[in-house]
């Protein structure tokens, strides 16, 4: 997908929350041949409407990832899963968007995770951001 694409929700299903939406996230490290929790702690009460991606070249052919909501825990649990199954392209991705439209809003201290599925043998750079409206007073 080209770097100048932008596929993402349409003002349509902004416009019922005030505010700018705000880009969030980080940059990550998965680990080669293996599963890795790629988190992000959501910092307060905020509505979600998808992921921005981007894979380092590193990635191989096999690759895939997951977007789920969490509640952190010993264990973990899944509230809801936004992505399954999606490939990665070998050589990296620029700019993919997955979709994530929340049906209400997430509390603060849930987590955003992208679960990264690595068959290669380098470490894969990731840069995940969520956009979100902040919905809390």
């Amino acid at each position: 997908m080209p770097s100048s694409s932008y596929f993402g929700p349409s003002p349509m299903d902004m416009q019922a929350y005030s505010g700018d939406a705000i880009w969030r996230g980080k940059i990550y490290v998965a680990t080669a041949g293996a599963t890795t929790d790629l988190d992000f702690s959501i910092p307060k009460q905020t509505m979600l409407f998808g992921a921005k991606v981007w894979i380092g070249a590193q990635s191989a052919l096999g690759d895939q990832a997951d977007f789920y909501v969490v509640l952190p825990g010993t264990p973990d649990t899944i509230i809801s899963q936004f992505g399954e199954n999606i490939p990665v392209p070998p050589g990296g991705t620029n700019d993919s968007y997955v979709s994530g439209k929340a049906s209400s809003p997430l509390d603060a201290g849930l987590v955003l995770r992208m679960q990264y599925h690595s068959t290669g043998a380098s470490n894969v750079d990731v840069l995940v951001t969520y956009l979100m409206f902040d919905v809390s007073v």
